[in-house]
This record gives structure tokens, C-alpha cells and sequence, in this order.
């Protein structure tokens, strides 16, 4: 960080004229497993039927339904941490340096991307975990592209969650997609964001020079940069662990492996992308929270 030695007329010392960051060469081990043990805190169970794998441990639960090939709850302490997801997301709101590239999207239908569980499986490993992995398939209708998905769910007795989802590719695709992810929705209550990542402002893959790596907290509204026509915003990259909590301190705590980039919002992605207005944008009762692991620039 470059910062001025003395006051000046224009700024007081201290201003900071610029800043960059750099990679220092480091080894870093890390056990094997960086869980913590969970043995002595009780077994995990789970009933499972047609519908739903209800997996319980201690005070909380997680119901996965399989029709939907997602969680519908986390539940710890009786509090809800979960509305719905993780689901696959290959859209976000064009912007307007879109415009050339938007209408074969949307002849695409990369906007009508629809996801279809093909199996569902479930393996008690031990009385501490259970292993359940969903198959899906996703697609825009009448198109022969798409992705075959495989999340790969670990749930502990402790009440931790670990994900990892694979996509292979299938078919011809546009010239390149707005992005590959997930998007959850959770409680509306959990609004205080906390990133270790690039910040402060939002950040793409071709704007984020001026991002640099540190610790931020937001609240969801802050996150939203209310353009005049809504569009794609409030991406921040490269991001190795987050928070969303409500004002009693609880929620959930995501670690990327190693990062991800996050977007929080109370508007839906369709609505963005339907509105021609900020003023038309109505905040829906859950936080909107996606997680990439690849993104298009929003061609700044």
C-alpha cells in the first residue's frame, strides 16, 4: 500500500495512492483430514423413503429430497439454515456490453437451462457420516448440449457438510457460457456477509485490478450495485471462506477448496434480468447466494 508521507491541499498523509499484492512462495501442510474428529459426539442416522433421505444427528437434521436431487433443510439448533439447493446455475443477468453475445444465449436457451435428477444414492460409511450422490442431468429444451452433474454430499454428525460436484459436458455449446456453478437460497435474516477473498467492490474475471486480498463484511443490500437497467453485479472472486449469518451470529460458514467466487442478493436472477428499472426489483424473501467456480468478464 502507497500511501502519502505528508498533507497535501488535496489529501491528508496517510491517503492511499495505490496498492498491489503479490504471491510469496510458501509450503503449507495440512493434515490429511482437516475435519475435526467427531467421535464421542453421537451417532448419525437417516430414514429414507420414495421422497426424501432424513439423515438426524444431535439437535439438527438435513432433509434432501430426491425428486429435486437438493437439500430442502439444515436445520441445527432449531434454526434453519437452508431454504433450498445447491442446483446448478449457468446463467446470470446480460449486461449491457452483452449485446452482442445475448441473443445467442438466449437462442440457446442457456436463460431456460433446466436440471433432472437421474439417481439418488445413499451410504451410511460409518455411525459419524453418511455419503449420499446425486446424478442429474441439465439442459435447455430442445437442444442437445448440456451437462452431466454428480454432487457428492458428506454429512457429519457434527453438522458440517462437505460438497464436491462434477459436470462433464455433452453436445455443442455456444461460443462460451455466462458462467458454471451452484445457487442456494437461504434465510432472508441472513444478511451479514463476511468474505476472505477479493473485495471490497465487486469484482470479474476483467475487473479486478483494483480488488485486493483481505477480509470484508457487508450486508447483502451493500453487495447490490443498483445500476439504472439492472444487470449482472456484486461478484467478488477468488474467495477461500464465507459467512452469512443473522444478527444473532448464526448461519453458515462455506471454505472453498481452494476458493470460489460468491454472489449474495435478495433479487432473484430472473428478475434482474426482467427488469428494465431498479424500482422494479422486489426483494424476495430469501438471500440468493451463488457459487462459481467459473465466470465470464462483464466486458470492462
Amino acid at each position: 500500500d502507497y500511501n502519502l508521507a505528508e498533507d497535501t491541499t488535496w489529501a491528508q498523509a496517510g491517503f492511499s495512492l495505490g496498492a498491489t499484492h503479490f504471491i510469496l512462495p510458501a509450503q503449507i501442510e495440512t493434515p490429511e483430514d482437516p475435519r475435526p474428529s467427531t467421535k464421542g459426539l453421537g451417532p448419525l442416522t437417516q430414514e429414507e423413503d420414495a421422497r426424501c433421505i432424513h439423515s438426524q444427528f444431535g439437535d439438527g437434521h438435513w432433509l434432501l429430497d430426491k425428486t429435486e436431487g437438493t437439500l430442502t433443510s439444515w436445520n441445527i439448533h432449531n434454526v434453519e439454515l437452508l431454504n433450498l439447493g445447491p442446483q446448478f446455475q449457468i446463467w446470470r443477468a446480460p449486461t449491457h456490453n452483452d449485446k452482442f453475445i445475448e441473443p445467442e444465449w438466449r437462442n440457446n436457451h442457456l436463460h431456460l437451462f433446466q436440471e433432472r435428477v437421474d439417481s439418488v444414492k445413499s451410504e451410511q460409511v460409518d455411525d459419524e457420516t453418511l455419503r449420499v450422490t446425486v446424478y442429474t442431468y441439465a439442459a435447455p429444451p430442445s437442444f442437445t448440449f448440456g451437462f452431466h452433474i454428480v454432487y457428492d454430499y458428506m454429512l457429519f454428525n457434527n453438522g458440517e457438510l462437505a460438497l464436491q460436484t462434477h459436470g462433464k459436458p455433452f453436445g455443442k455449446f455456444p461460443s462460451y457460457i455466462p458462467r458454471i456453478g451452484v445457487q442456494m437460497r437461504l434465510p432472508r435474516d441472513f444478511e451479514h456477509v463476511t468474505w476472505f477473498g477479493k473485495g471490497p467492490g465487486e469484482n470479474y474475471p476483467d475487473s479486478q485490478q483494483a480488488a485486493l486480498p483481505g477480509t470484508y463484511t457487508r450486508t447483502v443490500q451493500e453487495l447490490f450495485t443498483p445500476y439504472v437497467v439492472p444487470q449482472e453485479n456484486g461478484e467478488r472472486m477468488d474467495v477461500r471462506k464465507l459467512t452469512c449469518q443473522d444478527n444473532m451470529g448464526n448461519g453458515l460458514e462455506i471454505r472453498g477448496d481452494p476458493v470460489f467466487h460468491f454472489q449474495a442478493s435478495r433479487y432473484a436472477t430472473e428478475d434482474i434480468t426482467a427488469a428494465q428499472h431498479t424500482c422494479e426489483l422486489v426483494e424476495r424473501d430469501s438471500v440468493f447466494l451463488s457459487l462459481a467456480t467459473a465466470l465470464t468478464g462483464i466486458g470492462s
